[in-house]
């Protein structure tokens, strides 16, 4: 049996992999520049994934990357993104953010982009931690009820002290923990992905606590 959950074929072995490697990360991290530091970090959120569904030990359908039911995601799911992104903009609406001089175009364009694809790598390794989650449980001599429940937000403990470490401020940290319980819980009702990416980018973009500290900061 502990053969099998370490079969190249199984989620098992592919949850354990990316433990050890965040877990490695997160120790040397200090002895890296954080220019390098961030590309292995993304490399790893979107290798790891990668090579489990290319080998066949990961389910597609339960990362929310396949047989994704879009009745109920641009029903429940569109309503539960507005409510949530809704909430984020009543936030942003009472913080006070000094004014500065804006960066060229195309350097702010080139900065968006590269924040898309950093909170897509992140949403897609929370994505990973809850389909693995979700099919080891379910092969489990004997599952819980609700297979999926106890998934998603395990996935969330797992995932929570790992971006809590990655984010450099008190804000980025509450809203780090905001999305993740936020995609945690869309994830839940829609098994999608692409919305859950589309929350997690929306609400960094909405709050946007990078800029918040630098202009701060200036």
């Amino acid at each position: 049996m502990g053969f099998r959950l370490l079969s190249l074929q199984a989620p098992g072995i592919w949850l354990l992999l990316s433990v050890m490697t965040s877990l490695l990360i997160l120790i040397l991290r200090q002895r890296a520049t954080r220019h390098w530091r961030v590309s292995f970090v993304l490399v790893t959120w979107l290798g790891v994934p990668y090579l489990g569904l290319l080998l066949g030990g990961l389910s597609p359908r339960l990362l929310g990357l396949s047989n994704i039911d879009w009745f109920i995601s641009l029903g429940l799911g569109l309503g539960l993104l507005f409510v949530m992104l809704l909430l984020l903009m009543l936030v942003r609406a009472t913080m006070s953010v000094p004014t500065r001089g804006n960066p060229p175009a195309s350097r702010e364009a080139t900065t968006w982009l590269y924040q898309l694809v950093q909170h897509g790598a992140e949403e897609f390794h929370w994505c990973f931690l809850r389909g693995a989650l979700w099919e080891l449980i379910q092969t489990a001599p004997t599952p819980p009820a609700l297979p999926g429940y106890w998934a998603v937000w395990l996935a969330a403990l797992l995932a929570a002290p790992e971006a809590l470490c990655w984010s450099r401020s008190t804000a980025q940290r509450l809203l780090t923990l905001i999305v993740l319980i936020g995609t945690t819980v869309l994830f839940f009702y829609t098994r999608n992905f692409w919305l859950c990416w589309l929350l997690h980018a929306a609400a960094w973009f909405i709050v946007n606590p990078q800029r918040t500290q630098a202009t701060a900061a200036t």
